[in-house]
């Protein structure tokens, strides 16, 4: 499959989404998309309901989402349109899917938003 093909399958599903803490957040849509890619579901091994459960899982696994992104899938690598990605907000560090011109990402309260690339902190 494509990551076009992954991605437009996993975005349709969180279209509406509410971005709500282990059924709807970021992390759950790149880990989405990453199975639908890859054939693997890393996020099966979190359970998690709200922002302290999901801050928990991140601190136990490298201390950021960079970490503990690194502990899943390895080191990270240069920057490819279809990655699964990192990328800085004002209030932390989110998780989506580097499409080259953009980042697409489940943003709490508002679903899936599309934020700009140069905010791109790691790649995988």
């Amino acid at each position: 499959m494509s990551w076009q093909d992954a991605f437009k399958k996993v975005a349709r599903e969180y279209l509406n989404a509410d971005g709500e803490w282990g059924e709807s957040d970021c992390c759950q849509f790149i880990s989405d998309y990453w199975r639908e890619l890859h054939g693997h579901d890393y996020a099966s091994r979190f359970d998690y309901h709200s922002q302290m459960g999901a801050f928990r899982i991140i601190a136990d696994h490298g201390g950021d989402l960079d970490g503990l992104l690194a502990h899943l899938l390895g080191d990270p690598q240069p920057p490819y349109t279809g990655a699964v990605c990192t990328f800085d907000l004002p209030e932390g560090t989110g998780a989506g899917v580097y499409a080259g011109y953009c980042i697409w990402a489940i943003m709490p309260e508002h679903g899936l938003v599309r934020f700009p690339p140069n905010l791109l902190r790691a790649a995988w």
